[in-house]
């Protein structure tokens, strides 16, 4: 996995703040399958928003430890973030880049 740190545009900064519990960064630590690196997967793959979801009641969701994915569909970014994670309760939030192929990121390690 390719770790990176994406930085939110300011209409995305004001969501995550609003919707993830105690979200005070305005950037994310970001995941991509190594294999998917080159630009034409990268044409092909979006940034997805993807959180842990929690359900304390019925009628309220939480929403923590939010990572950035890129994968070709929102299945797979799911996937991913489980495997990254460790755990079962991820959800995506929202598509923050619809093609990654011109994304500008900050490699980490």
């Amino acid at each position: 996995m390719i770790k990176f740190k994406y930085t939110f545009k300011e209409d995305l900064l004001k969501l995550v703040r609003e919707t993830i519990a105690n979200y005070t960064s305005d950037f994310i630590i970001g995941y991509l399958n190594e294999g998917d690196a080159n630009s034409d997967n990268l044409r092909h793959s979006s940034l997805y928003l993807v959180c842990e979801c929690l359900e304390p009641t019925p009628n309220m969701r939480v929403y923590q430890n939010p990572i950035a994915v890129v994968a070709r569909n929102q299945y797979s970014a799911v996937g991913m973030f489980n495997e990254i994670t460790g755990n079962g309760s991820g959800t995506v939030l929202c598509e923050m880049e619809n093609r990654c192929d011109n994304l500008k990121v900050e490699a980490i390690e």
